[in-house]
């Protein structure tokens, strides 16, 4: 009896370390990786996070620091700011973002403390975007559910997820999470719950947690 309790006590300590390093990615040979090259990550910018393979860029991204996060946003903003064509009003709708980005933004405690907030002011300046802009969701999505810094770069992820989704599933022991259930987009599908949750990567300003696959 003694023996079999200290085999469960095993499973159970092994089972919930296992589980706790899945920090970057549900898929274990994606969050090996990052795992294993994470302080290569450090000098990244938000044009070689953009570059990287879809399923790659969120596990990259919570390889970052909160301050580190922050940056890489700012950094996207800045560069529509800078190379899209908008109106004056289209500029000082997504200008509205580097403020909305304050200091302690990716902090923790202050997504769950501003979490009911930051749904009311997603949800007002996609409101604006869509109703008053005239964006298209696919556009919206581009600018605050995306880390690309080029439409383009968008327009090329669902035949670049589906086959790294084909690659990474031979050796994959859990489907890697892509979006969050409540607020993310899926351009032509939904977000459907998953059996793995990570932190931060998906959603709004990719602050809020990833728990469920495109299909």
């Amino acid at each position: 009896m003694k023996t079999i309790c200290t085999i469960l006590f095993c499973v159970l300590v092994f089972s919930s370390c296992r589980q706790n390093l899945m920090e970057y990615s549900c898929d274990p040979v994606i969050n090996e990786y990052i795992s294993n090259h994470r302080s290569e990550y450090t000098l990244f910018t938000v044009n070689d996070l953009a570059a990287s393979e879809p399923l790659l860029q969120q596990a990259i991204f919570r390889s970052f620091t909160p301050e580190k996060k922050r940056d890489i946003l700012l950094q996207k903003v800045k560069y529509l700011l800078d190379n899209e064509t908008y109106t004056d009003t289209e500029y000082a709708h997504v200008g509205k973002l580097l403020n909305h980005l304050h200091e302690n933004y990716f902090s923790k405690e202050n997504i769950e403390l501003e979490a009911s907030l930051r749904s009311k002011y997603a949800t007002e300046w996609i409101s604006f975007a869509k109703n008053s802009l005239g964006w298209s969701d696919r556009y919206i999505a581009f600018v605050v559910f995306r880390m690309y810094i080029k439409q383009s770069q968008f327009d090329n992820e669902i035949a670049a997820l589906k086959s790294i989704v084909r690659k990474a599933s031979a050796n994959s022991e859990s489907d890697p999470c892509g979006c969050n259930t409540v607020a993310d987009f899926c351009v032509s599908s939904i977000c459907n719950s998953g059996n793995c949750q990570l932190s931060t990567g998906c959603g709004w300003m990719w602050s809020e947690t990833c728990n469920g696959q495109c299909r």
